[in-house]
């Protein structure tokens, strides 16, 4: 088994070298290949226990999507003359090195915490379905529909905004909805709500409708123009699906 694990790593490395030769023939910056290469080389490795590094995996695909997603497109598409946001050289090279320094650091970080955490794997007869679990899931449950109603109906007011003034225009639009009678404090928390009713573990009959309201909620946000809502949720149900199926 040890010897199939060392196999995979070996090949992961020898897969991401030659992504970087390829790198720094293709893109002009050697700082973006760079970049790009130790990008490459920190999740191939993941991909070698993919079960395991589900997390950290997830967390890359968004470091890529929100950080690295747009100059990507810039240097492999070279659509820098047609954005509004132009940054010379010097300062697109600081950015990458940030950015560099930054997945260096998570790689090192993350390598550290396997090796030195400590306590037990987590097992599933530690959570016992006695009163006060039922109770916690219960309460949570009802809380996260109730509060991502309110979500719901903010996210609708912004909707028919966006709609009547357009995507574009809202933008310059100083419009914020918030339910009154304080309301809004409570909707903030329905995520917290959500997060511990899940984490009672509850069976798939009790989870629809949590589900059903989180969805709706995300899938309002992004019509009306929040975009990473529907991202976000879209991952956080991967994540949660993947943490289920494998305990």
């Amino acid at each position: 088994m040890r010897g199939k694990i060392n196999s995979k790593y070996i090949a992961a490395i020898i897969i991401n070298m030659i992504v970087t030769i390829a790198c720094f023939l293709f893109f002009k910056n050697s700082t973006f290949a760079l970049m790009i290469s130790c990008y490459a080389l920190f999740l191939s490795i993941l991909f070698c226990n993919y079960k395991k590094n589900i997390m950290a995996i997830s967390f890359l695909i968004c470091f890529f999507v929100f950080l690295i997603g747009r100059p990507f497109i810039m240097e492999v598409f070279d659509y820098s003359r047609y954005s509004a946001i132009s940054l010379n050289d010097d300062s697109r090279n600081i950015m990458y090195i940030c950015l560099t320094v930054s997945l260096v650091s998570i790689a090192i970080g993350y390598c550290l915490a396997n090796i030195f955490k400590k306590g037990k794997k987590y097992d599933d007869s530690d959570v016992s379905d006695d009163a006060k679990m039922i109770s916690v899931r219960t309460v949570s449950k009802y809380a996260s529909i109730v509060l991502y109603f309110m979500v719901i109906i903010e996210n609708i007011a912004r909707f028919i905004v966006v709609r009547q003034v357009g995507y574009t225009a809202s933008y310059a639009l100083d419009f914020s909805y918030e339910l009154p009678f304080g309301l809004h404090n409570f909707a903030l928390m329905a995520p917290v709500a959500l997060a511990i009713f899940l984490a009672t573990l509850p069976n798939r009959k009790d989870i629809v409708w949590p589900l059903v309201v989180f969805l709706t909620a995300n899938i309002l946000s992004s019509l009306a123009g929040n975009r990473f809502e529907i991202v976000s949720c879209a991952l956080f149900l991967v994540i949660y699906g993947v943490w289920r199926s494998s305990i």
